[in-house]
């Protein structure tokens, strides 16, 4: 061992990276020959990628015996796009470029994978320890198997291979839809969409008919169908389902409320994702990297949010948007404002906080007990301590503090934020909630656009009640 790091430190010749030489690891080894093409967030190149995967112990010269084959790839990312280390996106393909669907490292069989470098995540396992949590809650959760990656023959350090969110059997399992299909019951599912920045192609998402606090535009993007692949039907009906959620929670009296949305989201979801967005405090939680889903009616009518992904800020992990504070809610930062209001008004319904109240005490009991966390942090950072040490020998960082030091810093924020949360998770949990059905009343008639209007022929118009009711109505005259 003491040979191996003494030739890592000879072949330190930059401040920003050593040259690490690998020649074995307990991970897998994943290998990607470019032949010289550069790679880039524009547009996709072909590639060859070879996957070795033994029981135990893998060596760089050992045979390609999980996948060995043609891939496209590019870089993946927003701000991350300026680390040196990258994140990419990766599609396995036959020999004439069609979609392979293989199942790599275990993981179920699929063709879009996202390579993921945990750079700005000294831990590793943000990422990680979110998608554990999230599955053990009873969600999908994206699949990811921890590697070490060599790109052409260069050693690029610790990745996540995971699961690409989409619409799959194995993923996000939603009914197919077809861009033939314009029938009102053939629309109703399933779609998948994503709370994010704006683009550049204003066909790729819409703008919500409700600001965030800030007054800033909330932009929903076009997951699936995809944005190139959807037609008018499907983008008025995904558009409506969303318009119908905000205005039910937004254009209410405070008396009622959660008659207002129990029909139209899954609850207990939203609930969930509050649970992990403030447990981790979250930085792009509500407002980035945010998936809501939607099935077919004959399933579920109703909207989910969800799953997860993109945890490499939280916990702790940044001083943006008082994310190293583990007092405090996420929702409720000087980021909050630029988020879109649902919670902010659910979190001071009494029927919302008395489920939430109730759902974290369940959790407290195992999944998200001090315990059970720390023994899956200890679990990561134990079984694969020789590659994070190789990693942080690869990338060199200003801030002098070992990957020991990093595990520790993470369990005592995750602790400390626990705590705060057990006393200040408002809500009293009983055996049930009696939620008293009252006469509905109509509290307003809206646009499409969500606004204000007086009944008028041959448009369409949303009568909003304060039961929860909202009628779609075109009156003929």
């Amino acid at each position: 061992m003491s040979r191996f790091i003494l030739v890592v430190i000879l072949l330190c010749l930059s401040p920003i990276h050593c040259q690490v030489i690998l020649s074995h690891s307990n991970l897998p080894i994943i290998s990607i020959n470019t032949k010289d093409q550069n790679i880039s967030d524009d547009s996709r190149i072909i590639a060859k990628m070879g996957v070795i995967d033994n029981e135990n112990i893998n060596y760089t010269s050992d045979d390609f015996n999980n996948y060995n084959g043609r891939i496209s790839i590019e870089h993946r990312g927003t701000s991350s796009l300026l680390f040196p280390k990258k994140s990419y996106s990766i599609e396995t393909q036959d020999s004439i470029g069609d979609n392979n669907n293989v199942s790599l490292l275990g993981m179920p069989i699929e063709n879009d994978w996202i390579l993921y470098a945990p750079y700005g995540d000294r831990s590793f396992i943000r990422n990680a320890l979110t998608y554990y949590l999230y599955d053990k809650m009873g969600y999908y959760s994206p699949k990811y198997r921890f590697c070490e990656l060599l790109l052409n023959n260069e050693y690029m350090g610790i990745y996540l291979l995971i699961e690409k969110i989409k619409r799959d059997k194995n993923r996000i399992d939603i009914e197919e839809m077809n861009i033939n299909d314009v029938e009102f019951e053939d629309i109703s599912g399933g779609y998948i969409i994503q709370i994010d920045r704006s683009s550049d192609n204003k066909n790729k998402y819409w703008t919500s008919s409700f600001n965030s606090s800030s007054g800033d535009s909330i932009y929903f993007q076009y997951i699936y169908p995809k944005w190139d692949n959807i037609n008018d039907y499907q983008k008025s009906y995904v558009q409506e389902l969303i318009y119908n959620f905000e205005a039910s929670i937004i254009y209410n009296n405070n008396l009622y409320l959660y008659n207002l949305y129990d029909n139209l989201i899954n609850v207990e979801s939203f609930i969930d994702y509050f649970i992990i967005s403030e447990l981790s405090k979250n930085i792009d939680a509500y407002r980035f990297s945010t998936y809501l889903y939607k099935n077919h009616d004959d399933i579920d009518k109703r909207i989910h949010i969800g799953p997860v992904w993109d945890f490499n800020w939280a916990y702790g992990n940044s001083t943006f948007c008082e994310a190293d504070i583990t007092e405090g809610w996420e929702f409720n930062t000087s980021c909050g404002k630029y988020n879109p209001i649902w919670y902010s008004i659910l979190t001071k319904d009494s029927v919302f906080n008395d489920l939430l109240k109730c759902r974290w005490n369940h959790l407290r009991r195992e999944i998200v007990s001090i315990d059970n966390i720390n023994s899956f942090i200890d679990s990561l950072s134990n079984n694969y301590k020789e590659g994070f040490e190789r990693d942080f020998l690869r990338w060199k960082r200003k801030k002098n503090t070992d990957h020991h030091q990093q595990i520790i810093n993470l369990k005592e924020w995750i602790n400390k934020r626990i705590e705060w949360l057990d006393n200040n998770i408002l809500g009293t949990c009983q055996n049930e909630n009696q939620i008293i059905d009252e006469p509905a009343n109509l509290i307003m008639i809206t646009d499409i656009l969500g606004r204000k209007t007086e009944e008028k022929p041959n448009i369409v118009l949303f009568y909003i009640y304060d039961n929860g009711t909202i009628e779609r109505k075109i009156i003929v005259k």
